[in-house]
């Protein structure tokens, strides 16, 4: 997957050297190894799926359909959840914000604890 997603990357990175001096592309190098590079890089950045079995928490799964977020690592997501949902089609032309607005707002309702304090 890091390969995959390096040439948007580094034209997103370059961009943004170019417009903020704050950062320079080694940060945005470091970066893009942060959230793509390792023993993970066949799946998300932020969790491996030892983490993902583990979660007992409700999940909402927005299905990916781009190069860099592969439909089928939504579905692997939702495979080894305890409690995933996945929601496949929620973009393009059919699909309004209201829309998805509301099936968010539903799930929301539908898992609500209210015995639960927030953290």
């Amino acid at each position: 997957r890091s390969t995959g997603t390096r040439p948007s990357f580094v034209k997103w990175g370059t961009k943004l050297v170019e417009q903020d001096r704050r950062f320079s592309q080694s940060q945005i190098d470091q970066l893009h190894e942060k959230m793509h590079g390792g023993s993970n890089e066949d799946f998300v950045f932020s969790v491996d799926r030892s983490y993902v079995s583990a979660m007992e928490q409700p999940l909402m799964v927005f299905m990916g359909l781009d190069r860099a977020h592969p439909s089928e690592t939504s579905r692997e997501i939702v495979r080894l959840a305890k409690n995933a949902t996945l929601v496949e089609n929620w973009t393009g032309e059919d699909y309004t914000k209201e829309g998805v607005d509301k099936r968010i707002e539903e799930f929301l309702i539908s898992n609500w604890d209210d015995t639960t304090e927030p953290k």
